[in-house]
């Protein structure tokens, strides 16, 4: 005889979840007590602002010292890949997620009555304060949050080390990643550029958005300062190699290239404040 067809996973899942009343979900105005991020953004910022144990996984990701600013903090927790079987052996009563990944589990995990916050991609610096803000009233912790914003606050208006109150005598820079990316007008990385006191060239070209470069283009522009943020440096990529093209020998050996690790802004959050500074530092050695 012929078996029938086996459930979904999804729906055993469900119907478990249904049966058992797994969901938990903290009282009205009590802080959460076991908190779960799907989502490398996410689980910065909770691993900024969190209590003690609060925090009960997030993602393989945020280990990673290329990817997570807060990959030493993040060491000793337990790590998911957005599995929903690994948040429902967890019991968290609040779930951090961002908007574009993980979405099945997402579903899933709101249709078994579980709380999931959703966080978009910040575009500008108010867009972080909103979310630092946010996640600390969702953990319960609303003064570590306007803490952390005030320090985010004091790196950015930091005393630039060019002169901003003339803007054509700023150095010209130019984020320059895999693949000939880099970032125009719109982008985070545009307003990081100009709160360190620089012109970005990308910008001044028309770009808007992520967009691609070509070398020739790039090396007939000319940028003052060429900022590299390589994901993994060192490891064999094709999109990786261009940065490394002999074309670029004279920025290096005029020293007009600067690196920026890319945790400082993988992720838009207050550890753009640390790039500011880096970038800020950089163009202070570079005149246009």
């Amino acid at each position: 005889m012929r078996r029938p067809p086996a459930a979904p996973v999804w729906f055993a899942l469900l119907l478990a979840g249904l049966l058992s009343g797994a969901a938990a979900t903290a009282q009205p105005g009590t802080p959460p007590e076991r908190v779960v991020s799907l989502n490398l953004c996410t689980d910065q910022l909770a691993l900024l602002l969190a209590q003690p144990g609060q925090l009960v996984s997030v993602t393989f990701l945020a280990r990673r010292p290329e990817s997570s600013y807060m990959a030493a903090q993040a060491q000793e927790l337990h790590i998911n890949r957005g599995r929903a079987e690994e948040v429902l052996a967890l019991r968290p009563d609040l779930v951090l997620a961002g908007t574009k990944a993980a979405t099945p589990t997402v579903r899933l995990l709101r249709q078994l009555g579980y709380r999931v916050e959703s966080f978009t991609l910040a575009a500008d610096f108010a867009a972080i304060r909103g979310q630092v803000r946010r996640m600390a009233g969702l953990l319960g912790v609303p003064a570590r949050g306007e803490a952390l914003v005030a320090r985010f606050d004091r790196m950015l208006t930091a005393a630039p080390g060019v002169d901003v109150e003339t803007p054509r005598a700023r150095p010209v820079a130019l984020l320059y990643q895999a693949n000939g990316l880099t970032a125009g007008t719109g982008t985070i990385v545009d307003e990081v550029l100009r709160a360190a006191g620089l012109r970005n060239m990308a910008a001044e070209l028309g770009f808007a958005g992520v967009a691609t470069l070509p070398l020739e283009q790039m090396l007939w522009s000319a940028p003052d300062l060429l900022v590299f943020s390589p994901y993994a440096p060192g490891a064999p990529s094709l999109g990786e190699a261009l940065l490394a093209h002999p074309a670029l020998g004279s920025f290096r050996q005029g020293q007009r290239v600067l690196h920026v690790p890319s945790r400082l802004w993988l992720c838009p959050g207050p550890m753009l404040g640390e790039a500011v500074a880096l970038l800020r530092a950089g163009a202070a050695e570079v005149r246009p």
